[in-house]
């Protein structure tokens, strides 16, 4: 069979969600992806995808979870998926308890972001109580991160249609992007994090009051 002209393989109206992968050593986001298959950055319809990325292990600095909201929101998407988020059975060997042994081919922990109720592992007889890591809880607090974000460049669209002065929230917007050194390179600067969020919210409620 003759191969198609790959300029020719579109997905026009096939997909609903796009979730290309992005990990440290795997990126499905370069231009030419979206540009050779005629797919368009659409926030609402992108989102993006873990498997194996140092932000999803138990070992890393908390910052490699919470960074995950703003990352996205730069990104020019609105989801995040994860491979597994509670797949006990371990890839080295018969173990299916994350309390002992977390490593995974995909990174330290991270296929337990919900771990069994009991520390011996999964019982005998189905029990639905589940444990939440703290790493889940640091993906919750990126999501309000995320929230931050998407206000305050909603307020700055507004405000700028009105004349508003939107410089101080611009050096705020901006700095968003300075957490990000590249795709694989973020800041570890925890303390500058929580102060820049803090910046967002102090950027979202003096363009409310201005917007008034």
């Amino acid at each position: 069979m003759k191969e198609d002209n790959p300029s020719q393989r579109r997905f026009d109206g096939l997909i609903d969600t796009l979730v290309p992968q992005f990990d440290e050593s795997y990126d499905r986001w370069m231009d030419y992806y979206f540009d050779d298959y005629n797919i368009s950055r659409n926030r609402k319809s992108l989102w993006q995808y873990y498997v194996v990325s140092s932000r999803l292990a138990i070992d890393a600095p908390g910052i490699n979870n919470r960074i995950t909201g703003l990352g996205i929101f730069r990104r020019g998407a609105s989801g995040l998926l994860i491979w597994e988020t509670f797949g006990w059975q371990h890839m080295y060997g018969e173990s299916q308890n994350p309390w002992k042994d977390p490593l995974t081919v995909h990174a330290n922990g991270s296929l337990a972001y919900f771990y069994p109720p009991s520390r011996s592992g999964p019982a005998s007889k189905p029990n639905w109580t589940i444990t939440p890591s703290l790493r889940l809880e640091t993906f919750r607090e990126s999501v309000t991160d995320y929230d931050y974000a998407m206000m305050l460049e909603e307020l700055m669209t507004q405000a700028k249609a009105k004349n508003i002065d939107t410089s101080n929230a611009n050096v705020v917007r901006n700095d968003i992007d300075r957490l990000f050194n590249g795709h694989t390179n973020w800041t570890q600067n925890d303390a500058w994090y929580l102060d820049l969020r803090q910046r967002m919210a102090d950027a979202i409620v003096t363009l409310r009051h201005a917007l008034k």
